[in-house]
């Protein structure tokens, strides 16, 4: 009876205990209505994805896209060279010059042996005028056997912008085929009175770009110095073409053609050159003289007049000027008003001799 009993009571605690573990557990599993399921956060996407969804928009020339999710992948990935390096040029596409430098520097800054980090960080310090820091960048870069022609140009740049011509010298040659660093060989050269050599450069500048305005502007004083008029005038024609804002082309056509006797053609581009801006005063006074002069060796008096005018108004003790002038007047038979313009042109001391000589033959 005892055991019966007993048995009974085991029976009831079993089922009591079940009874509870199983209340719990349908606790655990429904919640109550009040209570929510947190959202789950999905999982940032692949860096790879990512970047291969970026050059596809750039391509596309979706360059602020592709920016806003690069620009999220870096944020995260901050050390993503990689995507670093596509955000940049995605800026530089965007014409974002300071944002595309700025990724640059952060990518020089995680690795300063990075070639293309180094470059166009350098390119920054050089519209910058930071030479001594290119310099510094250019060298550390060489030590590292990184350097490429596009590195020694750079070099060879910030040397010649420092003084340092031998040395400039040196790493320009080794940038051999980079069309800036014949140039500025040539200029090196011009400079040094090896016009030759000069010649030379120049003439490789054009090999690889026939418009480049400056070459063919020195090369055209190059042969004009060695007394070869024909072919110097084709290369400041062309300059004049490829540059028509820049008066220097114009003047040097113009005082060549003067010189070849084609008047007209020379008052043409000395007047071309008077009308532009940014000219020298020395040029610009030279010009005045020129241009002035050969109006009136070809009795154009209404226009030289009017030269003689605008001339004096920016050089008013142009000696010049007066005399031609006094020549145009004494042409017109007032000879009184001739003497008064030759004695101001023999103020001028650079006109003093030529306007009292002239002066004199007046009766």
């Amino acid at each position: 009876m005892f055991r019966l009993r007993a048995d009974r009571t085991r029976r009831i605690e079993a089922i009591i205990i079940f009874t509870s573990i199983a209340v719990l557990a349908g606790c655990a599993a429904t919640p109550p209505p009040s209570e929510s399921v947190p959202e789950t956060v999905p999982d940032a996407p692949d860096a790879e994805i990512v970047m291969l969804e970026a050059e596809a928009m750039a391509q596309d020339e979706q360059f602020e896209e592709a920016a806003t999710i690069l620009e999220e992948l870096v944020e995260r990935e901050q050390m993503n060279t990689a995507a670093m390096r596509l955000l940049a040029n995605v800026y530089a596409a965007l014409g974002l010059k300071d944002k595309s430098t700025e990724t640059w520097t952060r990518i020089s800054v995680l690795n300063p042996n990075d070639p293309d980090a180094a470059y166009e960080t350098g390119i920054a310090m050089a519209r910058s005028g930071d030479w001594q820091s290119l310099r510094s960048k250019m060298l550390f870069l060489e030590s590292s056997g990184k350097m490429e022609s596009r590195h020694y140009l750079l070099l060879g740049e910030a040397d010649l912008e420092l003084g340092y011509r031998s040395e400039a010298e040196l790493y320009l040659k080794k940038a051999a085929g980079e069309t800036r660093a014949h140039y500025l060989l040539g200029e090196l050269y011009y400079g040094r009175g090896k016009l030759e050599k000069a010649k030379r450069e120049f003439e490789t500048v054009l090999e690889s770009n026939p418009d480049n305005y400056s070459a063919h502007l020195h090369l055209g004083w190059l042969l004009y110095n060695k007394g070869e008029e024909r072919s110097a005038l084709a290369h400041y024609s062309t300059a004049a073409r490829l540059n028509p804002a820049d008066p220097l082309s114009a003047l040097s056509l113009a005082g060549l053609l003067e010189e070849m006797d084609q008047r007209g053609k020379a008052i043409e581009h000395y007047s071309d050159a008077l009308s532009l801006p940014g000219i020298p005063p020395e040029e610009k006074k030279k010009a005045y003289n020129s241009l002035s002069r050969l109006l009136v060796e070809m009795k154009r008096y209404p226009r030289a007049k009017e030269v003689i005018g605008h001339g004096l108004a920016d050089f008013p003790t142009s000696g010049g000027l007066y005399y031609q002038w006094g020549i145009i007047l004494l042409s017109e038979g007032s000879k009184e008003e001739a003497r008064e313009k030759l004695r101001k042109a023999a103020l001028d001391p650079v006109w003093r001799e030529t306007a009292l000589q002239k002066l004199h033959t007046i009766r």
